[in-house]
């Protein structure tokens, strides 16, 4: 396994950092992976087959995700971007490459809106254009089951969220999938001091990526 290092950063009294894998015959722009809500850096090394052969693949624990602290409530994703930006000035660089994934797509084109200019290319994924009534009823009824002590139940109610509750849908391995995502996000949600609501946040907030 290629080595990383990581770095640690500061903005506005928040910690966050990112780890850098090298590439040995990089060809283009490093590429810098942002994903999920509790998906933090270290969750990326199925892509370095990947991207190494092309360049320097760099993950992100921006505010909230991993060790770093998370967002005050007065701030919001400019915040975010302006991290994301740090970290680029921080490595060196003019640009990067940007591939955002679930919240990370929200806030990669939040930045790539903010600054074009630091980014050769944007790609996106698992993209949250809208979060509906009904998503966030789902997690009103999961958030009181977290507060009052049973993350179990609070992990019951996500699945509802994040899978296909479909019954007529057919589904390879519904049962299987459905457990395996239970116990990450389980794993995930307590293995964090403040994920629970760095994701409530992440649900209730406007993340809608207007101006087209």
């Amino acid at each position: 396994m290629t080595k990383a290092t990581t770095h640690i950063l500061e903005l506005d009294g928040l910690s966050f950092s990112y780890q850098v894998v090298n590439s040995d015959t990089p060809g283009t722009e490093p590429v810098l992976v942002l994903g999920g809500v509790l998906q933090g850096m270290h969750g990326w090394s199925i892509m370095e087959r990947h991207v190494l052969p092309h360049a320097r693949l760099i993950s992100v624990d921006l505010p909230g995700a991993g060790e770093s602290t998370p967002l005050r409530p007065e701030q919001d994703m400019e915040t975010m971007c302006r991290a994301t930006e740090i970290i680029i000035d921080d490595l060196g660089l003019e640009r990067v490459n940007f591939l955002g994934y679930s919240f990370g797509s929200a806030v990669a084109f939040r930045c790539a809106q903010r600054r074009p200019d630091r980014y050769a290319r944007l790609a996106l994924g698992g993209v949250p254009v809208r979060i509906s009534g009904k998503l966030i009823d789902l997690w009103m009824r999961g958030a009181r089951r977290m507060l009052s002590g049973d993350a179990n139940g609070f992990v019951d109610v996500l699945a509802e969220m994040f899978l296909c509750s479909d019954t007529e849908a057919t589904l390879r391995n519904r049962d299987v999938v459905r457990q395996l995502v239970k116990r990450m996000t389980l794993r995930a949600v307590t293995s964090s001091a403040h994920g629970f609501r760095t994701m409530e946040r992440s649900v209730l907030e406007n993340l809608d990526p207007g101006a087209g």
